[in-house]
């Protein structure tokens, strides 16, 4: 596709911004190879899941004071309470574990989204930790992905190529004749 917007000179992407998470792996299913597959780059918005795997969701028992929604899904709520498990275990705070997660999926750049200088130097640590293979592991099976049935990732590839030739056409301004 890269090919193709060259030599028609159209713009070509550089990267691609998508929710994901240990509480949003959808992308895993079509986007992410994709993105791999053409040399993008990847930028992770929300990789704390609007707050739910900071650590402040994962236990009843904490103040609901610094929280901002109520209504958080259970099977959320069951994934940051393994984050915490596994970052209580380590001596690191939930969202340290899950930016150190999304860190190890490989060529993934994260979006910090702090509201206080604390949050973010405590996010910035992530750039120090390396997870354990059993870490990463038990957070897999909390949060499990997207198995594609094609050997390959065929079909993700085929599917992104379509999705990223579409956007790529709208983005450069060709529309299709109205019949």
């Amino acid at each position: 596709m890269q090919t193709l917007a060259s030599a028609r000179g159209w713009s070509t992407f550089a990267g691609l911004q998508v929710e994901y998470s240990l509480v949003q792996r959808e992308v895993e299913r079509g986007r992410i190879p994709m993105a791999r597959g053409l040399g993008l780059g990847v930028l992770a918005w929300g990789p704390l899941g609007a707050g739910v795997l900071s650590g402040k969701y994962a236990h009843p028992d904490t103040p609901a004071a610094g929280r901002r929604r109520t209504d958080v899904d259970p099977g959320r709520l069951a994934i940051a309470r393994s984050v915490a498990d596994i970052a209580a275990g380590l001596e690191l705070s939930s969202s340290v574990v899950a930016l150190a997660w999304l860190r190890a999926q490989g060529s993934v750049i994260p979006i910090l989204g702090a509201r206080t200088a604390q949050q973010l130097a405590d996010n910035l640590t992530c750039l120090d930790i390396n997870l354990p293979p059993d870490a990463l592991a038990q957070l897999d099976q909390a949060s499990p992905g997207w198995v594609l049935p094609v050997a390959g990732g065929t079909l993700a590839i085929v599917v992104g190529v379509l999705w990223y030739t579409s956007a790529l056409w709208y983005y450069n301004g060709y529309r299709l004749p109205h019949l």
